[in-house]
């Protein structure tokens, strides 16, 4: 590999991919995320991993972060590949309270796929203070056992109506169900976590049961043409590149330069994901094109 550059977002980054690579490196060689270049100066940018939930136990944390802490205010966006044949309630991501009745008794956010719906809440703590919207599908419709995209953006308004979600690139019908949020607080020291609504809940964790792949958010509302240029007719491509590449808080490979258990923060942080409960078969070379 005689020629190659390794590029890292920060020193901590370099350390922890020189440990891994046996790659030498030095000062000069650091700049914007996680590169590598190579004699004709073309990127060496690859997946063809990804990461397998069992749908039991597994899931990924990244702990409380304050890239991931988002107000009601706050604009953000946040997409995830994914690949699932299982048609029952899975999350792929959640930073969220234990529920302790019904309906939105918890402070924070969530994504979830049913089998006849696409769900997002964010919610203060109270029923009369939530934020809930669904994107209705066909039962079982995104189950086929093929990778898709799907990317939720908030335009930091609290309002239902600011929400919205992308299916493979394509703006998808959106349902509101709750609207009385406002401006009212959703942050949480609860821990940011990919494939699970909430490892420390004593019922229903909705662990993911498939494959998880370049998890992505984002600090500001992506717009419907940056949302299609990253999704990229299904072939992955590097978000360093993006023209919104600013705004990217936070970039989870899911195999792609892993560490096991470690999965490195492929943004200009360093806010790695720790792998529970699983073990280093579960990176998988199995990807989005």
């Amino acid at each position: 590999m005689a020629g190659l550059a390794l590029k890292c977002g920060s020193a901590q980054k370099l350390k922890q991919l020189a440990d891994h690579y046996s790659v030498n490196c030095d000062d000069a060689s650091l700049a914007l995320g996680l590169r590598l270049i190579g004699d004709n100066e073309e990127d060496a940018f690859v997946n063809t991993r990804s990461c397998s939930f069992d749908g039991v136990n597994e899931y990924i944390t990244v702990g409380d972060v304050s890239e991931l802490q988002f107000e009601s205010t706050d604009a953000w966006s946040a997409s995830i590949w994914f690949k699932t044949s299982y048609t029952g309630v899975q999350y792929l991501f959640a930073k969220r309270q234990k529920q302790t009745n019904w309906p939105y008794t918890y402070r924070g956010y969530s994504l979830a796929i049913r089998s006849g719906d696409i769900k997002f809440d964010k919610c203060n703590g109270t029923s009369s203070s939530a934020l809930e919207v669904r994107s209705y599908t066909t039962a079982g419709q995104y189950a086929d056992g093929n990778w898709h995209n799907i990317v939720v953006t908030d335009d930091g308004s609290g309002n239902a109506s600011g929400i919205q979600f992308y299916m493979d690139g394509v703006a998808m019908t959106m349902t509101t169900i709750w609207d009385t949020l406002g401006s009212n607080t959703i942050i949480t020291n609860e821990p940011f976590q990919w494939g699970v609504r909430g490892s420390a809940l004593t019922s229903f964790q909705g662990y993911w049961n498939g494959y998880l792949d370049e998890g992505s958010v984002w600090s500001k509302e992506l717009s419907g043409t940056e949302v299609v240029e990253m999704q990229n007719d299904g072939v992955v491509g590097d978000l360093l590149d993006h023209s919104a590449a600013a705004a990217l808080v936070h970039w989870l490979r899911f195999g792609d330069t892993e560490n096991y258990p470690t999965l490195f923060d492929g943004s200009v942080n360093s806010n790695d994901g720790t792998m529970v409960n699983m073990e280093d078969a579960d990176i998988a070379v199995d990807a989005p094109a």
